[in-house]
């Protein structure tokens, strides 16, 4: 009875020492980064982990710094080796955990992997705000996928839910995108004039990037709507801040394509493209911004598509696929020159065998009706429409399809 006694109290005693240990590392690590001298607080918790590898805490904590200093395959890494010693016994600070691994992998184009760990996080978070964030961040992604159905689930589901606190900016971006999505942008200017409304007072700091994107994405519905010089006007609140010289030169460009004067394009084009350059030579993408170089090639993608120019075209698509394998945009501007140039025939074969499936992206589905017309496969065509409007009801390009579809049979 004594033994045990006594082998409790030196294990409880073991226990307290190693804790009382860990918050030592911690402070000196704290200390060194109140001295922005983050590489030497990774050294600190390199040595620590040594000592013991299986700390949560430190390891958690090196998996921070990791990131912190673009070392992101180090932090999943760590992340990894995280996750496999826990067992599935997930506690709620894995919800960070599987964040952070999102973030990383999302540095180098694992979009899939990270929509799933950013499921695992939600599942995870038991904080209403926190969780709202990744909420977010997921939608974001989503969306960027052309997967405008998940996104929207996924905001459906936040707010009908006891956890939803409120309508946070990152939430109303998502909101604003899927509304574009669908075709519906008074509703989407709608929601950027209040995010815009939000941020009036926000000079700089750390919403000032949010901000200068909301004026980004109004200007770009703006031209969507016919409102170029209005358009324009957020253009140039966008040049004066501190965002990428190519954002704006994009947006310019692709005014002057819809006002179909190509001149002026091609100069914008030309002007993103000399401005990414300085930043990504050769129109690379790099960690942190790893699709602006795809979306300077998807404006030349778009110029040489509206000139009549498919099989520049084409190329101008694959240089961005090869950058970002899933933006759905340059896929769909990819089989819609292939239909241009080589018939509706070896787009549909195309669209049936891309590399990546998105099932849902309305683009898609809407370039599929539209090639199936074009053959004359009336009754694909008809399920396509019907898919179309199960999928997408508040869709204006689903409502004009249903038009089409009706006059055809009818004639």
């Amino acid at each position: 009875m004594e033994d045990n006694v006594s082998n409790n109290s030196t294990e409880e005693r073991q226990i307290r020492d190693d804790v009382e240990w860990e918050l030592e590392v911690a402070d000196n690590v704290f200390g060194l980064s109140l001295e922005n001298k983050d590489c030497e607080a990774l050294e600190e918790l390199t040595t620590a982990l040594i000592k013991k590898p299986n700390s949560i805490f430190l390891r958690w904590k090196r998996a921070e710094y990791y990131f912190r200093l673009k070392e992101f395959i180090a932090a999943e890494q760590d992340c990894n080796h995280l996750i496999s010693i826990s067992n599935n016994s997930f506690t709620s600070l894995f919800a960070e955990i599987f964040a952070l691994r999102a973030q990383c992998r999302i540095r180098y184009n694992y979009i899939e992997d990270a929509i799933n760990d950013y499921t695992q996080a939600i599942d995870l978070e038991s904080r209403p705000g926190e969780k709202t964030e990744l909420y977010a961040e997921r939608c974001q992604l989503l969306n960027f996928m052309g997967r405008y159905i998940d996104a929207q689930q996924g905001l459906d589901e936040l707010t009908s839910s006891e956890d939803f606190v409120e309508w946070t900016i990152p939430l109303l971006f998502c909101q604003s995108t899927l509304y574009e999505s669908e075709g519906l942008f008074y509703d989407a200017l709608n929601v950027l004039d209040e995010i815009v409304d939000n941020l009036s007072d926000v000079q700089d700091g750390g919403w000032a990037p949010a901000k200068t994107n909301a004026f980004l994405s109004r200007a770009r519905v703006k031209r969507k709507l016919g409102q170029y010089s209005s358009a324009e006007l957020d253009i140039e609140f966008v040049e004066q801040s501190d965002a990428p010289k190519w954002w704006s030169a994009i947006e310019l460009a692709r005014i002057s394509i819809q006002q179909r004067d190509f001149s002026s394009a091609w100069q914008h084009y030309f002007n993103a493209d000399e401005a990414i350059n300085n930043v990504h030579p050769g129109l690379r993408a790099t960690f942190g911004q790893y699709y602006d170089p795809a979306y300077v090639h998807l404006l030349k993608a778009e110029i040489h598509e509206r000139l009549g120019e498919y099989e520049e075209a084409i190329q101008a698509a694959n240089e961005a696929l090869e950058i970002c394998p899933h933006l759905a945009e340059a896929h769909y501007r990819k089989v819609a020159a292939i239909n241009m140039s080589y018939g509706p025939e070896e787009a549909l074969a195309i669209l049936s065998n891309r590399r990546f499936s998105f099932e849902i992206d309305q683009n898609y589905k809407f370039l599929q009706a539209s090639l199936l017309q074009q053959v004359g496969d009336q009754a694909r065509f008809a399920s396509a429409i019907d898919e179309i409007i199960v999928k997408h009801p508040s869709s204006i390009h689903a409502a004009f399809f249903d038009i089409v579809r009706d006059a055809s049979f009818h004639h």
